[in-house]
């Protein structure tokens, strides 16, 4: 008998505009597909705002992230809202919702299984396919 994985409940934050919180990312982190990808020739990113940091959330997602940041407590998730986007939080109405997962970074299944799927935009996009045939 195979023994599956045991799910635990973790805490992901979703914004009722913008969908599932997949991670913060800086310009840095990603420079080379910026450049390769979403720039036009002569174009370049400015030094002082490779370090900045930005959110990432389902609605704009032009890395085809499918997996999101979670938390080990609601706790934890609220503290980090207020932490990261402080007055702010309550514009974006930001909250903390419960994921069923077995890993630290639940994937766009988990998130449906879960209830979410209005909240995860395209991220199924992001997942591989095992197969790239036309059906």
């Amino acid at each position: 008998m195979i023994e599956l994985p045991k799910t635990k409940t973790r805490y992901i934050i979703i914004d009722d505009c913008n969908g599932v919180f997949l991670g913060t990312y800086t310009m840095a982190d990603f420079e080379e597909e910026i450049e390769n990808n979403f720039l036009q020739e002569g174009e370049y990113i400015a030094a002082e705002d490779l370090d900045r940091s930005f959110a990432l959330f389902a609605k704009d997602n032009p890395f085809s992230i499918h997996r999101a940041c979670s938390f080990a407590s609601v706790e934890e998730a609220k503290r980090f809202i207020k932490d990261s986007f402080g007055k702010t939080a309550k514009n974006l109405k930001l909250d903390a919702f419960p994921v069923e997962t077995t890993t630290y970074y639940p994937d766009v299944v988990d998130l449906i299984k879960s209830g979410y799927s209005q909240h995860t935009f395209d991220m199924l996009d992001g997942l591989e396919s095992p197969s790239k045939k036309m059906h």
